[in-house]
Formats: structure tokens, sequence, C-alpha cells
């Protein structure tokens, strides 16, 4: 027989998964915005690169340039939406309907960034030089045609959480309705 569930089990319960929310709200926050530098950087390192002035350097086509701004969006865009979903949990709204459709958006918008990655691309380098500091993010071709399982799985991991929100949102309504 399972031991009845108190209120006081309850709110435990909701205080940490309100601490695990906003600490994970925080950490992908700062993820997104890591993820979201090519993007940002992407007019200094048009005007730097190109004319030789300033600490940026780049070595690769154009195309290869808007490949990594497009999958620096997608992604960005997908952390921030999943950083709004923490951020609403947080605040103690386990389940509604916005919810389930911000992860489906955000599954959504990782299928797509894991499908950019498969688009051909020379090898391309960007780096950042300031004094002893050196940062640089490089897309380098392989032969044949590879898809990011960890970005894939991401995408699949959302768009099925996305359907349990979903299904959470309507017991919670039923639920609801019945009291």
């Amino acid at each position: 027989m399972d031991p009845e569930i108190t209120d006081s089990d309850l709110e435990r319960s909701v205080s940490r998964l309100s601490r695990l929310c906003r600490l994970s709200s925080r950490l992908l926050f700062i993820l997104s915005i890591i993820v979201m530098l090519p993007l940002l950087l992407s007019p200094l390192i048009l005007v730097g690169a190109f004319l030789a002035i300033g600490p940026f350097s780049y070595e690769g086509s154009i195309s290869d340039l808007l490949l990594m701004i497009v999958q620096s969006a997608l992604a960005s865009t997908a952390l921030c939406i999943i950083t709004r979903v923490f951020v609403d949990i947080a605040k103690k709204k386990p389940f509604y309907i916005g919810q389930a459709s911000h992860l489906m958006i955000a599954g959504i918008l990782m299928l797509v960034c894991t499908f950019v990655e498969v688009i051909p691309y020379d090898s391309a380098t960007l780096s950042l030089t300031l004094g002893p500091l050196y940062i640089g993010l490089e897309l380098s071709k392989s032969p044949g045609c590879f898809i990011n399982l960890g970005s894939l799985l991401c995408s699949i991991s959302l768009l099925t959480i996305s359907a349990v929100f979903r299904y959470g949102y309507l017991l919670q309504r039923i639920s609801d309705d019945t009291v």
C-alpha cells in the first residue's frame, strides 16, 4: 500500500522543483548567450575580418559564415524558449498549454538546426584575439553526410516532453473541473 501524500510533501516537492528550475533557467540563459555569440558578433566579424581591422579574423566563405549565423540563431532561440518554460515552472505554474506549445516550437527549431548542420560547407575558422586571450570557433568539413545525434536526440526529447506537458495540462484541467 502506498503511503499517503500530505500537503507538506507536496510543498517540499514544489519548492525543490522551483529551485531546480530557477537554476536550470540561469544555466540555460548563459548557454544561450554563448551559443548566440556568432550571431551577435556577425556585424563585427564581417567588418573586421574582411577589412583586416580589429581583433577578429575569419577564414572561409560568406556562405559558411551565414551557415554559422543561422545555426546560432536557431539554437539560441530554442534555448531562450526552453529558459522561459523553466522560469514559468519556477513560478509554480507546472502545467499550462503555453508551455507545451513553447517546448514543441523549441523541438522543431532544434530539428531544423540538426538538418541545417547537414548542409555541406567548406572549412571555416572564426577567431577573436584580445592580447593573450584567443577564442576560436571552427567549422571543418568532413567527408560524407553526418547528422548530429545529440541535437537530433534533443529535438526528439523536446517534442516528447511537449506531448507530456500537453497531457499534464489536460489532466490538470479535468482535475480542476472535477473539484
